[in-house]
């Protein structure tokens, strides 16, 4: 008589991974959707357009901002080459250079790492807010993590440029999250009871 499907182990997990990668940024999404019943600044939240997640923000006196999300669900530690290395060593693949990427129209941008892990050791200053106190205080941090950028493009062909890589530092925050979905989907129901009261 054949096991039953409940006493064997599953066959393939890669699609149950990916699949929790998805519900991940899912509840991210979920959670900038919540956030935009409670501040009048973002105004529009967008789901695989440009980015994983693109966030329009409607800053009085400033007109729009574009924030473009890149989400990622990682079990593993960050490291600087998870961010600069390439697709099959082909240009405009990394991390970086994608964001870097929709830095091309008419509204100015930013751009938020989504992670539910912590930032790797060379861009731990990332994790201030742009125009914080800390995140000004941190700006030897930053001149570093440009070298330390700029060098691991160094005999790649087509590498960023200087100036490309000094925007991305200067407007792009690193965002930890909850590690766990459960842990996303608590904190925002408890949003959603914060928005319904």
């Amino acid at each position: 008589m054949p096991d039953s499907i409940h006493e064997l182990p599953v066959g393939d997990p890669s699609g149950r991974h990916a699949r929790g990668g998805f519900e991940y940024q899912d509840h991210i999404g979920a959670s900038y959707c919540l956030q935009m019943l409670t501040n009048a600044a973002l105004t529009e939240v967008w789901f695989e357009s440009h980015d994983d997640i693109s966030l329009l923000w409607q800053q009085e006196g400033f007109g729009p901002c574009y924030e473009f999300v890149q989400v990622k669900f990682v079990d593993r530690v960050w490291t600087l080459g998870n961010i600069t290395g390439r697709t099959n060593q082909q240009p405009h693949t990394s991390l970086l250079e994608k964001s870097l990427a929709l830095n091309k129209y008419a509204e100015p941008c930013t751009f938020r790492l989504v992670t539910s892990r912590g930032a790797c050791r060379e861009l731990k200053s990332l994790c201030y807010p742009i125009g914080s106190p800390e995140r000004l205080a941190a700006q030897a941090e930053l001149t570093d993590a440009h070298i330390v950028l700029h060098a691991a493009y160094d005999r790649k062909p087509n590498p960023p440029t200087t100036e490309a890589i000094a925007f991305w530092l200067a407007n792009c925050v690193w965002d930890e999250r909850e590690s766990s979905l459960s842990g996303l989907e608590a904190q925002n129901l408890l949003d959603l009871e914060t928005v319904l009261v």
